[in-house]
Parts: structure tokens; sequence; C-alpha cells
């Protein structure tokens, strides 16, 4: 059985029908992360890091995130478009090690499948 796909006769203009152009042209959709919300960020995965959590078992009880949680659960509300940019997390920050997120603490030159990727910088 053939699926029927209506098309409207005019244009979507609706806040959630955008179009790359149009997101090249504003910055209303870029959040940056604070200082504060990094260190919040930050805290947390070192607290998960210390009592030796893999990712996969870490709970929202776990991960603490009492300022960010608010402040992302705000922009969840007031972007209507259904994308946001959350720009200012460094990836070179942290690194992953046999499936946890550690902060980094020094350089590694090793191959990251073995079990020296998790010394980090």
């Amino acid at each position: 059985m053939a699926t029927t796909i209506t098309i409207p006769a005019r244009p979507i203009d609706t806040p959630d029908a955008w179009r790359g152009d149009d997101l090249a042209r504003s910055t209303d959709w870029i959040r940056p992360f604070s200082p504060a919300e990094l260190d919040e960020l930050h805290g947390a995965l070192g607290a998960v890091t210390r009592r030796g959590l893999d990712w996969r078992d870490i709970t929202r009880g776990d991960f603490p995130l009492a300022r960010l949680s608010r402040e992302l659960a705000a922009v969840g509300r007031e972007h209507g478009r259904g994308v946001v940019l959350l720009r200012g997390l460094s990836v070179e920050r942290y690194s992953t090690c046999r499936g946890s997120a550690r902060p980094r603490t020094r350089h590694s030159t090793s191959s990251p499948s073995s079990a020296r990727s998790c010394v980090t910088r």
C-alpha cells in the first residue's frame, strides 16, 4: 500500500522551518557556555571520574549540574527552531578511556586503542 504525502500549497513559515542560509545570517541560535557553566561541568565530570563510574552507568544523580541544567532547559524552551549550537566546550580538555570520559591531565602519545590512551593532558 502506497503512502500519500501532502505538500503544502504555500511556504511553511514557522520557527522550526529554517534553512541553512537563514542560520548562516544569524547568531541567535548560538549559545556559548559561560566560564562558570564549564567549571560546573568539569567538576561534575571530575566527581564521576574519582568514583570510577563508566559513562554508561552515570545517572542524573551522579552528575549534578544545578545551574547548567536550568540554563539548558531554558535554551530548549526559547529556541522554537529545534536547533541550538552550544559553543565553548573544549574537546581537547577531555578524553575517553575504556568507555569513561576523563578530564585531561597530561599529554599522551599512545594510540587511541591502547590502555595508555587514558593518559591525557
